[in-house]
Order: structure tokens, then sequence, then C-alpha cells
């Protein structure tokens, strides 16, 4: 399996596309989250390396004040497509 991404409607192979492939005619589908990410393991370790996050004083508020205000409005769209509260 080869990974690609796509940009701007084009193919863009990740790694390299094995010789005997040439001239075949393949098939692109999605990734799934059961798909494995090969550096995964490798990414999430620099994450933890950085250490904790840090907030600046207040921003912890603001950012419950967002996620509260983000809710409310979901379940306003929510009540507005079925046409009861959720």
């Amino acid at each position: 399996m080869v990974q690609a991404r796509i940009l701007q409607g084009r193919i863009e192979a990740q790694e390299p596309i094995p010789v005997e492939w040439e001239g075949q005619l393949v098939k692109i589908t999605t990734m799934t989250p059961d798909d494995p990410i090969l550096d995964l393991d490798e990414r999430l370790a620099l994450l933890h390396g950085m250490g904790a996050m840090e907030f600046e004083p207040g921003e912890t508020e603001t950012i419950a004040t967002v996620m509260a205000d983000l809710n409310e409005a979901s379940k306003r769209s929510m009540e507005s497509l079925t046409g009861h509260k959720p």
C-alpha cells in the first residue's frame, strides 16, 4: 500500500511507488479510523516530549465559554433540523 494525499485535484504519493506498479490501474480509497498511520507512534512520542500544555491566565475560562457556546449552537441547530429539543 502506498499512502498519498490529494491536493488541488492532484494525487501526491507520500512514499515511492513500486516499479512493478508502472502502467497499472489503481483504486484510490480514503483512509478510515481503522487504518494504521505508520508514523503515529513517532508523532505521539514527539508530542509527549514537548511536555504539558500551558495556558495563559484566563485562557482556560475562555475555552470553556467558547465550548459551551458551541454546544448551545449545535443544540439549536439540531432542534431546527428535527423540530424538537435533543
